[in-house]
């Protein structure tokens, strides 16, 4: 009966600890700029693609970084970017290209997530998480310059592209305390812009984390190249869980401790 007693009373506390862990947080958000800023003259809506706007060779990725500040550990299940499409459209939140005709999700050839711990600094590698073929197309809220993105760059200036919004479900990602993730998109066929927020003030100190991270190709992974933290933080969702014990949790698992401390001073 005592063996009875014991085994029940760590089978509630291990119930109790399991209870404790919350689905569907958002652990890291970095959203979609929005308000007057967007699409100004001084954007506050910033995107970057590894050729056109930072000069990087062909082959390198870009991607940004999500620190875990919390004092626990996070079990992320999906992860959000915003990818700029290649197709001119009108300035408005739709895809009527401009010229005639319209556009669907333009990467439907599929987009692949890399993303490792990079706490190690420059060779930290990232490896492929998954790839998916569908999108959903986001706008900016509040702008009265165009809901859809507005390019500022010799070779695209003045035309506008759509925003998709691409979520990576089912990846089941363990960042401990303190951790420092990062992500990075590739496509079989395109140059990926990645969505930011300027960073305020244009300082690296101002960004939410380390920002604009360029990879470098190196086999089957990419390994880090560098990091350019003044230019914006991409914009970037985690989705999961913690598992920190609540207060009410740690009573229990006292009383269970105590009870089985009397029940050996009862049998001895």
């Amino acid at each position: 009966m005592i063996k009875s007693a014991r085994v029940g009373i760590f089978a509630a506390v291990a119930l109790a600890f399991c209870s404790v862990v919350q689905a569907d947080e958002v652990l890291y958000s970095v959203p979609l700029t929005s308000g007057a800023g967007v699409n100004t003259a001084s954007p506050t809506n910033v995107a970057y693609s590894p050729a056109e706007q930072l000069g990087m060779p062909a082959g390198y990725l870009l991607g940004g970084d999500a620190a875990n500040g919390t004092g626990a550990a996070w079990t992320v299940d999906s992860l959000t970017l915003w990818v700029v499409g290649y197709t001119p459209v009108g300035s408005t939140g739709n895809t009527a290209a401009v010229g005639g005709g319209s556009v669907g999700f333009e990467y439907s050839n599929g987009l692949t997530l890399y993303g490792g711990d990079i706490d190690s600094g420059a060779g930290a590698p990232i490896s492929s998480l998954g790839t998916v073929y569908t999108g959903v197309q986001a706008s900016y809220v509040g702008s009265t310059h165009g809901t859809n993105f507005l390019s500022t760059y010799p070779t695209t200036l003045g035309d506008y592209f759509a925003i998709w919004e691409v979520t990576f479900t089912g990846l089941d990602l363990t960042m401990g305390s303190g951790a420092d993730w990062g992500f990075a998109l590739s496509s079989p066929s395109h140059s990926l812009a990645l969505n930011a927020t300027a960073c305020p003030d244009g300082t690296a100190a101002t960004c939410t984390s380390s920002g604009v991270i360029a990879y470098s190709p190196n086999g089957a992974q990419y390994d880090l190249a560098a990091t350019y933290g003044a230019y914006g933080d991409v914009n970037m969702e985690l989705d999961g869980s913690t598992a920190t014990p609540e207060p009410t949790t740690l009573l229990l698992f006292g009383a269970g401790v105590g009870v089985l401390a009397l029940v050996r001073r009862r049998r001895g």
